[in-house]
């Protein structure tokens, strides 16, 4: 299983300093870790429409302004997220930030500022490992509602999303019509005859690159999420 399938770190960084986006960009070039760039308000982009959550984000003292309104920002925009203040002036203003609201503080020109990245990104693809659930090259991520198949993302809608992941907590069992109907609609709904069918197909066409998995149909059973 390639590390960017399922144990890619997301780091965002808020700086106006090229010098410094270049050090952590550099400093966590091949670590499984993907650098995001915060715009002027704080919001990150947005490919093919779909929000992005960074697994922490960083924050640069000395060239921000307002840091308190960005800090909170963020933490109400992304509350799950370690915020770490890089860049302060001094021990005075590490404890500030941290009374502010940042989880972690580094001073500036700190030559502990390598060490400190390394154990943000390690932190956050532990943290992604253990929540992530892989069979064969298919990765789903319970957390953010993701899905990796061989290696790239895939985007499902919230129903694709919620048929494959009853297969993947039945796995390898087969899984019923019954069951998938009662685990994605509830008891309440009563969806169409042929709508387990038609989900099923969009997900065998979206996951079709996949090398080792395969949506299989056992007849009179239900569904089974198969490694081949």
């Amino acid at each position: 299983m390639p590390m960017s399938s399922c144990c890619v770190a997301k780091i965002a960084i808020g700086s106006l300093d090229p010098a410094l986006v270049a050090l952590v960009e550099q400093t966590l070039a091949g670590e499984g870790t993907e650098i995001l760039h915060l715009d002027l308000e704080g919001h990150l982009p947005s490919p093919n429409g779909d929000p992005q959550q960074p697994d922490a984000v960083l924050l640069d003292r000395a060239t921000l302004d307002d840091f308190g309104r960005r800090m909170r920002h963020v933490r109400r925009r992304w509350p799950l997220a370690p915020i770490v203040v890089l860049s302060a002036r001094d021990e005075r203003d590490c404890a500030r930030m941290l009374d502010e609201g940042a989880d972690d503080v580094c001073l500036a020109n700190s030559s502990l500022l390598p060490a400190r990245l390394h154990a943000i990104a390690r932190r956050a693809r532990t943290m992604n490992a253990d929540r992530r659930m892989a069979v064969g090259d298919l990765v789903l991520d319970r957390a953010h509602r993701r899905v990796w198949c061989a290696g790239d993302e895939v985007i499902l809608s919230p129903r694709e999303y919620d048929v494959l992941s009853c297969l993947f907590h039945y796995a390898p069992r087969v899984v019923g019509k019954a069951t998938l109907t009662d685990f994605v609609w509830g008891a309440s709904t009563t969806p169409q005859p042929n709508t387990i069918e038609v989900y099923v197909g969009y997900l065998r066409r979206k996951l079709a690159r996949s090398r080792t998995v395969a949506i299989e149909t056992v007849r009179r059973a239900g569904y089974l999420l198969g490694q081949g």
